[in-house]
């Protein structure tokens, strides 16, 4: 990242939630936060807004050691896109009996 003088990679955080198959479990979605987490690098999510009713976020990678940079870029980002939402339940889909 150094020699392309960023500070910080941003990603979708995942895709919005989904519905767990409880005799199957979940889709296999490979969070986006592994390539940081396995290079050792600070990753952090900030909310960015919702799909329907659904929270999603942004995923923000720094390079090694540069932890505190990133808490201060992500503060920023969240303040900036002011998507933050207080939770709520949802009501279920389906039975939710494994058939």
């Amino acid at each position: 990242m150094a020699a392309h003088h960023l500070d910080a990679l941003a990603s979708p955080a995942n895709p919005p939630a989904w519905t767990t198959d409880c005799a199957r479990g979940d889709n296999g979605v490979i969070p986006s936060s592994t390539p940081a987490a396995v290079a050792g690098y600070p990753s952090l999510s900030v909310p960015a807004g919702s799909v329907g009713e659904l929270p999603v976020g942004l995923l923000l990678m720094a390079g090694d050691h540069q932890d505190g940079k990133l808490l201060s870029l992500g503060a920023s980002v969240e303040r900036r896109l002011d998507a933050w939402r207080a939770p709520h339940c949802l009501p279920s889909v389906g039975s939710g009996a494994a058939r």
